[in-house]
């Protein structure tokens, strides 16, 4: 799809988000896929996107014993 110009993407980290740039294809998604989702929907389970996690960083703190 993006090599015939209907989406566009743009990498964040290891996310790919894609954008449909055909407005003849949006109406067809909608029709048939319903309208596009807003920003109010609830992380899906085991995804790792950052939209989705709800896994707090780690963070670890090492304190090395001198060597003798």
């Amino acid at each position: 799809m993006r090599s015939e110009g209907l989406v566009t993407d743009r990498k964040e980290g290891q996310n790919v988000y894609y954008r449909v740039t055909d407005p003849a294809l949006a109406v067809l998604l909608t029709a048939v896929l319903g309208p596009a989702p807003t920003g109010d929907q609830r992380p899906l389970a085991g995804c790792p996107c950052p939209q989705c996690s709800t896994i707090a960083p780690i963070t670890l703190h090492l304190q090395m014993a001198p060597t003798a």
